[in-house]
């Protein structure tokens, strides 16, 4: 995409981003513009995919979350090397339609780790999580880090405060999830 986005264009984009059903009007009248200026930029930015679409932030803490957590899904390398990269996005897929919870997908470069962000409930969610994901024998280590605060993308993952920041030094680091084969 060779799209260049001025000043106007990251202005409404910022505004959006602060409140996507804020209103252009107000906006046109902070930077002393006409509200069909701003309307046909963001129009423009629809037809040209640099918006792409407008989403809702939710506050998961309503969902009595405890920790955030980052998971790193190793799987085991397929006997045929040129079947990793399919198998790997089709495990991927598997995992975001079979895994409800999880908020966060990607694949990562090495093409044999997925990293998911996943939030808990509790201690026993996150055992129970653990534990249907090394029932799959395509799995070959599972690696969790929790969350200690998030100084930035809050606005991604907004949860309360225990979960975010916390304090709680037993609760922080990696946990490796044994596979007895």
């Amino acid at each position: 995409m060779d799209e260049k986005i001025d000043d106007l264009d990251q202005a409404i984009l910022k505004y959006l981003e602060k409140d996507a059903r804020g209103s252009l009007k107000k906006l046109a009248e902070e930077r002393n513009i006409k509200t069909s200026t701003i309307y046909h930029r963001l129009q423009r930015m629809q037809n040209k995919n640099i918006v792409t679409g407008y989403t809702v932030v939710y506050n998961p803490s309503i969902f009595q979350y405890e920790k955030l957590g980052r998971v790193i899904v190793r799987l085991r390398p397929q006997k045929i090397s040129k079947f990793n990269e399919k198998f790997i996005k089709s495990f991927s897929l598997y995992m975001k339609d079979e895994y409800a919870e999880i908020i966060f997908i990607a694949i990562m470069e090495d093409m044999r780790n997925i990293m998911c962000i996943v939030p808990f409930k509790s201690d026993d969610s996150y055992k129970e999580f653990a534990t249907e994901l090394k029932k799959n024998p395509y799995i070959e280590n599972i690696e969790v880090e929790f969350f200690q605060e998030i100084v930035k993308g809050e606005k991604l993952f907004i949860f309360n405060d225990e979960l975010i920041n916390n304090t709680d030094e037993e609760d922080v680091g990696t946990v490796e999830v044994e596979f007895n084969d």
